[in-house]
């Protein structure tokens, strides 16, 4: 493997540990930023993504987007398009990632690049381009079935729960906003594990449950959230639906059965 990718991949590893982590020290970031400088002037596209990457870690959304625009006039490989998404998803901006992922979906249409766009449309309730996204895949995959993809059959569930409940996806999509800006703002940017959705009813009338499973650092907060969901979307007069939607975020265990959704 030539040098500058050992290093971008070395770099990138140490950039998803970041992640994982809620505190960073200035001395760990200041040794990742001199080692992501050895890639400047090797290859400047390798670098300018990786520094978006690094920036959207330590919270900086301008100079990650900076970065990763700048990657972009530099090469239209769906790499750089993927990682620029999950820098996106990483800052709390899911609407914006799932854009970026479909730009790279229409540049390959490829079973990993759907599932990675079906992921985002989960996470941000977002089904708008489901059927013109199925539709492109299988013009360019004519022998392949999109329901392989688990992210894509769940939503093929999910548009089965919405409709049963008589939720548009207008309305699916404005209480997500809403419910993940509240999150947002509580301080937890990039803590949301797991979206699961299920069936339920009240009083004969159909609704969709929607269980968010967060890394939290306190019941409290738990607490405190549920309170602003539930007060936010009573007073949401923009969402029909608001009443058949019923938001429960709970702390994540990291269960087999949580991963495999959101």
């Amino acid at each position: 493997m030539p040098v500058q990718l050992t290093i971008a991949h070395n770099i990138t590893d140490q950039i998803n540990l970041l992640a994982s982590r809620e505190e960073h020290s200035e001395f760990e970031l200041r040794r990742i930023r001199r080692e992501i400088e050895q890639l400047k002037g090797v290859d400047a596209c390798q670098y300018y993504m990786i520094m978006g990457m690094f920036y959207s870690v330590v919270g900086d959304k301008a100079e990650s987007i900076s970065n990763h625009e700048k990657s972009l006039k530099l090469s239209s490989e769906t790499i750089f398009l993927e990682n620029y998404a999950f820098s996106l998803k990483r800052l709390g901006a899911g609407p914006e990632a799932l854009q970026i992922l479909l730009r790279a979906f229409d540049a390959a249409p490829t079973e990993e690049v759907l599932e990675e766009v079906a992921h985002a449309m989960i996470y941000t309730g977002d089904l708008n381009e489901f059927e013109r996204t199925l539709q492109r895949f299988a013009r360019a995959n004519p022998d392949k079935d999109p329901a392989s993809s688990s992210s894509v059959s769940y939503i093929v569930s999910l548009q089965g729960k919405l409709a049963r409940a008589k939720v548009s996806y207008q309305d699916l999509k404005l209480s997500m906003d809403l419910v993940q800006d509240l999150i947002w703002r509580k301080g937890y940017r990039n803590a949301i594990e797991a979206i699961n959705f299920d069936t339920g009813s009240f009083d004969d009338v159909p609704h969709v449950d929607v269980s968010i499973k967060l890394k939290t650092r306190s019941c409290d907060a738990l607490f405190e959230i549920n309170e602003g969901i539930a007060e936010a979307m009573a007073g949401a007069e923009h969402i029909e639906a608001w009443n058949r939607l019923v938001f429960t975020v709970c702390d994540w265990h990291g269960t087999p059965e949580e991963h495999n959704v959101a």
